[in-house]
């Protein structure tokens, strides 16, 4: 039961009985159309974001040839793309919300969003479908604010740019031994190893506080709503793929596996004709409480009784003689 209906309830227990019973079936239906309308929200804004050390892997999903390719790369090629990976935000709201705005953190800590190796924060691909975003960081560069202008990214457009993982400055084992670190053993852990400890290939207690988080700003007219946030998971590799990253190279054998990692940001709202319900259930109730007896007023008291005082203009009730009465009278006079 929400708060609003405790006070009502408190609020009725304490004027005694000359409240009347029709007032118990309005509260019986103002908390059904409270609790409808809160638990009835609707999802207005919507974004999906997905990284992954190739572009092919969203460009040409399916094509036999460029996933070949991405997949028989050299092993420093492959640690570059690791260090340096791409990012796709695309917006899925509703029709008329607009993305504005997509902030997501670098989950650990001892590193950061760098620019060192580009002019910016994110270089934007030709293959993306907007183009027009003006990036940077807060938070000391441990998070990322992508804001999308001209209006914002419409539903159904897509950004895919590429971003920089940096070791921060007081990480100086860090520093001189992984200076460019794998997106996955910092956004996430995979298969929830650290890699950056005293046994980078055992898998810890399932922990995601160090695991990159995202959240989206949307914008509906002049109405601006913030979606929750999401934190990636520990992602699963099975095979050889996840023992390689960082100063662990693949071997030369065969090619290795490239995977797409992603999540979804909502932003929920509720749904417009629960408004209604809560205001006729609230005008309902007004009605019945503002209802009261002509002749009475009521004061509250400390405790829980009700004093009752007569009004100072209320009028007077007739009384009722009876026959011998006014027989008695009559001959008096």
């Amino acid at each position: 039961m929400t708060n609003c209906n405790f006070v009502l309830v408190s609020f009725i227990a304490n004027r005694g009985p000359r409240f009347h019973t029709k007032t118990y079936l309005t509260l019986a239906v103002f908390t059904v159309m409270t609790s409808s309308a809160l638990a009835s929200p609707i999802e207005l804004g919507k974004a999906s974001f997905r990284l992954s050390s190739k572009e092919t892997l969203f460009t040409q999903p399916h094509t036999p040839e460029w996933m070949m390719a991405a997949m028989s790369d050299t092993p420093s090629r492959r640690r570059a793309d690791r260090n340096m990976p791409w990012l796709e935000i695309q917006n899925d709201s509703v029709e008329g919300v607009n993305l504005t705005e997509f902030h997501l953190t670098i989950g650990d800590e001892r590193f950061h969003f760098s620019s060192d190796h580009f002019e910016n924060f994110t270089v934007i691909s030709p293959t993306s479908s907007f183009q027009d975003t003006s990036p940077q960081t807060e938070d000391n560069r441990d998070e990322l604010v992508v804001m999308f202008n001209d209006g914002g990214l419409a539903p159904g457009q897509k950004v895919r740019f590429r971003i920089e993982i940096g070791v921060d400055a007081n990480q100086t084992m860090i520093q001189q031994q992984w200076p460019h670190p794998d997106f996955r053993t910092v956004l996430f852990d995979i298969n929830g190893i650290d890699a950056y400890g005293l046994t980078p290939l055992t898998a810890r207690e399932e922990d995601q506080t160090d695991n990159s988080s995202g959240y989206g700003i949307f914008r509906k007219g002049q109405t601006i709503i913030k979606s929750t946030r999401t934190t990636l998971p520990d992602y699963l590799l099975y095979g050889p793929t996840g023992n390689v990253f960082n100063q662990h190279f693949r071997s030369w054998a065969g090619p290795e596996e490239v995977h797409i990692f992603g999540a979804e940001v909502t932003a929920m709202v509720p749904e417009p004709g629960s408004f209604l319900l809560s205001a006729l259930g609230i005008a309902v109730l007004g009605l019945v409480i503002g209802h009261r007896s002509s002749g009475m007023c009521e004061r509250h008291t400390y405790g829980n009784h009700t004093a009752n005082y007569r009004r100072r203009h209320a009028p007077r009730p007739h009384l009722h003689t009876t026959c011998r009465h006014r027989k008695i009278r009559n001959a008096t006079r």
